[in-house]
């Protein structure tokens, strides 16, 4: 949806996992704060360990335990949920490290 290829992880040592094997083909992670195993901050400091420019973006209702000048020091963006798909959509192609490497294209009913 929206002319992004996604790549699905159950939990935050699934995406770690995934992202070990994979980083140099993922321009950025979604994620959400609280998740099974590993948190997404707590995924998000190992994601630096492999790659520290990694773009990583938090969806989340309430961050719990995290303050949001915590989160954003560690280098995340936040999307606050409730969101629209499009809402989604324009923040993630406004965080892509460099949108001319043509890693995502946008589809024809999304505005790039």
């Amino acid at each position: 949806m929206h002319g992004f290829r996604v790549i699905l992880a159950s939990s935050g040592r699934e995406a770690l996992d995934l992202y070990f094997q994979r980083h140099e083909e993922i321009a950025l992670v979604l994620t959400d704060i609280q998740m099974p195993d590993l948190d997404g901050p707590s995924t998000l400091d190992a994601f630096q360990q492999i790659n520290p420019e990694v773009r990583c973006c938090f969806r989340s209702r309430h961050p719990r335990k995290y303050n949001l000048n915590d989160l954003t020091k560690r280098g995340a963006f936040l999307i606050w949920k409730p969101f629209s798909m499009s809402k989604l959509a324009d923040l993630l192609y406004s965080l892509l490290p460099d949108r001319d490497e043509g890693l995502v294209q946008p589809s024809a009913d999304t505005k790039p």
